[in-house]
């Protein structure tokens, strides 16, 4: 009776939630929640451990552990109803919902009970957990509440395959040989998805059962198919039967009218960073709409933008939405920030459900020129960076050079005002889409590593910034040569990583390296080249080469007090530098004098 489905036969993956809640499980009397957006293998992630196949021993160990399994369809109280009737005339008890939750409270034994799909906020599952001490329950979600009954430390937040098991997955699926070549393009069509299990699944299936789409060309085919693709239904064999749109939109159809609109909107904007301040600062817009824009907007845009703010009457309505979309995992948010994020696949089928797809793209393009601000305040600046991303996606599309550009100007951005970890983010995906669209040898490519590897030196990632400043150093040289300025940044970045590291005499040699480069190239006086003299100073003193440190800086003081002046700051730093360079020399007057 309510015997569990067997998972799929392409299931990969996961291996460190099975192992979890195979340590878990080793005691009783547990609560568990998977939660999730749909698609993302919450229930196939379930069933693989409840069957335990050979391919994970640390589960094998523990097959027997339950004396009974029970699966429950919890997407709704008629499904509950009819399962606990099933299961209470199999076990000879009453048929309602409390006489068996009471026959599972007496049941003194180590079952484990699976409350799959409990997607319907209506449905309230502690009215069908007994509580007691022994037994496990297992509840899979799309809701983000369902995570508060779970016992301590037993709430996971599925997120994406890895790439490594997407890979895997796809070629499984197109019945594709596992070869470097196949991988290769598998691997930029599970990035382009990000690792969603399910829109993976799908791709792949698709691929193998048709003649005409293959690993190379997928992309056309989507582009040109993508309503058709996301509605693809697998032939599997597997108790799973949804469409990478379908799952969706049971989430979706759950929101209220306004908060359907607000994501509607939010998918003609860039997935990544969608400051709720937008829509606020559109709503508070006094001007002309007929101004905002290099021609008139057509007057079904502007009706459906007055519409979209009427449905939101103050600041916490938009937040609101926000809170709704994130409950049904459709949408994160970063309170810090106060920015929505959404995963690609979940922002391309939101684009689907849209009827009048040129007018709500229009809206959006309406919505960013109100909300651009016209001051000169530094947090007006800031806005229209941030705005700066959605602008250049709107009106050029994801894969565009000019919104990568756009993207790596937000990544530096982050990166100065200390926000390091959304830059690091930032930029990798950067150089990622970078890399997919241009190839490794593109100059924008080599510019976005370059970026990043600044950011990986400012977020004290050292040994990823090396790593990746001698992989561009060596790039720049083969395309542009020696003596280009790109090339001589490149060299002189990468010093200052060595002498970070503590590798001074790499440091030294790439410094003393760069330094006449730069004196030819752009001339003694060039600021770079007084940088690259003080930095050379500076790995002099580092390593104890204090003679040549002090001959070098009070070179640079001389051409610093000629080029700037007396009072200019670099000026002030260079005599700050000799004058610690005299104090370690033991010149100690000298130093005096100079301070």
């Amino acid at each position: 009776v309510l015997q569990c489905p067997s998972p799929s036969q392409y299931f990969v993956g996961r291996e460190d939630i099975l192992r979890k809640l195979s340590k878990i499980f080793s005691a009783p009397a547990h609560v568990v929640t998977l939660v999730a957006s749909g698609g993302t293998g919450k229930t196939q992630t379930v069933l693989k451990f409840e069957n335990g196949l050979s391919e994970w021993q640390v589960i094998l160990k523990h097959l027997n552990r339950f004396s009974n399994v029970w699966f429950f369809d919890a997407s709704s109280n008629d499904t509950l109803t009819a399962n606990f009737k099933e299961l209470g005339k199999a076990a000879g008890v009453g048929e309602d919902v409390k006489s068996v939750r009471d026959f599972l409270g007496r049941f003194n034994q180590n079952w484990l009970c699976i409350f799959d799909n409990a997607d319907n906020e209506h449905v309230f599952l502690k009215e069908y957990i007994p509580i007691c001490s022994h037994g496990n329950v297992i509840i899979t979600s799309r809701l983000s509440e369902s995570s508060q009954m779970a016992s301590p430390d037993c709430q996971f937040d599925l997120m994406d395959l890895t790439i490594e098991s997407a890979v895997e997955l796809l070629l499984n699926q197109a019945h594709k040989q596992c070869s470097d070549e196949n991988q290769d393009l598998a691997f930029k069509i599970v990035e382009a998805l990000s690792y969603h299990a399910l829109a993976v699944s799908t791709a792949g299936a698709y691929i193998g059962a048709t003649p005409t789409c293959t690993l190379e060309n997928y992309f056309t085919h989507f582009n040109k198919k993508k309503k058709k693709i996301l509605n693809y239904k697998m032939r599997s064999l597997d108790s799973y039967q949804r469409t990478v749109y379908s799952a969706f939109y049971l989430s979706f159809e759950k929101l209220t009218y306004r908060t359907q609109f607000l994501m509607q909107i939010c998918a003609y904007l860039h997935p990544t960073a969608i400051p709720l301040e937008i829509f606020s600062q559109a709503a508070a817009f006094t001007g002309n709409d007929t101004s905002t824009a290099d021609v008139d907007p057509p007057i079904k845009a502007i009706s459906f933008l007055m519409e979209f703010l009427s449905l939101f009457g103050d600041e916490d309505s938009w937040e609101d939405s926000a809170v709704e979309m994130c409950q049904l995992s459709l949408a994160s948010y970063d309170a810090v920030q106060k920015c929505l994020k959404f995963h690609a696949v979940i922002h391309t089928c939101a684009q689907e459900t849209v009827e009048f797809q040129e007018y709500i793209s229009q809206t959006a393009i309406l919505l960013l020129a109100r909300a651009i601000p016209r001051g000169d305040a530094n947090e007006e600046y800031q806005l229209r960076r941030k705005l700066l991303i959605h602008a250049s996606h709107q009106a050029l599309g994801d894969h565009h050079p000019l919104t990568l550009k756009s993207m790596n100007s937000l990544a530096l951005t982050y990166q100065a005002h200390g926000k390091l970890e959304a830059a690091v983010k930032l930029g990798e995906e950067v150089v990622l889409l970078d890399k997919k669209l241009n190839g490794e040898h593109h100059l924008d490519t080599l510019t976005a590593m370059a970026d990043l590897a600044l950011i990986y030196w400012k977020h004290e990632k050292l040994e990823a910034a090396e790593k990746l400043g001698e992989e561009v150093l060596l790039l720049r040289k083969k395309m542009i040569g020696d003596l280009h300025p790109h090339t001589l940044n490149s060299m002189a970045n990468l010093a200052i990583t060595y002498c970070r590291i503590g590798k001074l005499e790499a440091a030294e040699k790439l410094e003393e390296e760069v330094l006449p480069l730069r004196k030819q190239v752009l001339g003694e006086h060039h600021p770079l080249t007084l940088i690259s003299m003080a930095n050379l100073a500076f790995t002099y003193r580092e390593h104890g080469k204090l003679e040549a440190a002090e001959r070098l800086e009070e070179e640079v003081l001389l051409l610093c007090k000629k080029v700037n002046g007396e009072h200019h700051p670099d000026t002030l730093t260079a005599m700050a530098n000799l004058a610690l360079t005299y104090w370690k020399h033991g010149k100690s007057e000298a130093a005096e004098k100079l301070e």
